[in-house]
C-alpha cells in the first residue's frame, strides 16, 4: 500500500510557519478568500484573513513585501522556504493568525487512491497506517476518528507536534478524504487547537466536490 502521510510532507512548512511570526493579524472565522481547485475537481473557502500562497511562482514576492514589512529582511528566507515547497508534494499552502510566535498554516496534499479498499475495511486499515506513522514521525497525543463531513465520511487526526521540530508547542489536525481517483490530506498547524477546529470548520463548511 501506498504511504500517504510520511513525516516529510507532513512537516512540510514548519520552517515557514515559524518565520512569519508576528507578521499578521487574527483573522475572523468568518468565509473569505475562495480556492478553486480545477485538476482536482474541488473547492473551498479560507477564514478571512488567511493568505493563500501560490506555489508556482506567481506572485510570491508581492505577497511576501507584504507580509514582510515590519522586517524586510525574512524575504529572502521565506521565498527559499516556498521554492522549496513548490518542489513538494503540497499543491496548496496558506499562512493565516500568529500566537506565541508561530505562524497557522494549512496545506494540501493529493495522491492516488489506487491500490487503497473501497469497502467497509478502508477506514480501519487507514486508521492503522495514519497512527504509525505519525507515531513514527515522534507525533503525540495522537488521537483519530471517523467523521462525517460535509465533504463526505472521513478520517480525522489531532496530534500535538515535538518542540523540537516546530520550535513552540504545536497543535495538528489532518483530514484524510478519499474521493473518486485522489485522497486529499488536509493539514492545518497552529498552536492552539482552536485555531485548528476555527479553520477546519470554514473549509468543511464551504467544501465543494466540482
Amino acid at each position: 500500500m501506498n504511504s500517504w502521510s510520511s513525516p516529510r510532507r507532513v512537516l512540510a512548512f514548519l520552517v515557514v510557519s515559524g518565520a512569519l511570526s508576528g507578521l499578521l493579524t487574527l483573522p475572523a472565522v468568518a468565509a473569505g478568500t475562495r480556492v478553486q481547485e480545477t485538476k482536482y475537481g474541488f473547492s473551498f473557502s479560507l477564514p478571512t484573513k488567511w493568505t493563500p500562497v501560490p506555489l508556482n511562482g506567481g506572485d510570491i514576492s508581492g505577497i511576501l513585501d507584504q507580509a514582510t514589512k515590519s522586517d524586510p529582511s525574512l524575504k529572502s528566507t521565506l521565498t527559499k522556504e516556498i521554492t522549496k515547497a513548490a518542489k513538494s508534494a503540497i499543491k496548496f499552502f496558506a499562512f493565516g493568525p500568529i500566537h506565541a510566535n508561530f505562524a497557522s498554516n494549512i496545506n494540501i496534499i493529493v495522491t492516488s487512491s489506487a491500490g487503497y479498499s473501497t469497502g467497509p475495511s478502508y477506514f480501519a486499515v487507514a486508521d492503522s497506517q495514519v497512527k504509525s506513522e505519525l507515531t513514527q514521525a515522534g507525533f503525540m497525543d495522537l488521537k483519530t476518528s471517523v467523521v462525517q463531513l460535509p465533504m463526505g465520511k472521513e478520517l480525522e487526526a489531532t496530534y500535538d507536534l515535538p518542540v523540537a521540530l516546530s520550535g513552540v508547542p504545536a497543535k495538528g489536525l489532518q483530514l484524510y478524504i478519499k474521493h473518486k481517483a485522489y485522497i486529499e490530506i488536509i493539514t492545518f498547524t497552529s498552536t492552539l487547537r482552536s485555531t485548528n477546529l476555527a479553520a477546519a470548520n470554514v473549509l468543511e463548511d464551504s467544501w465543494q466536490w466540482n
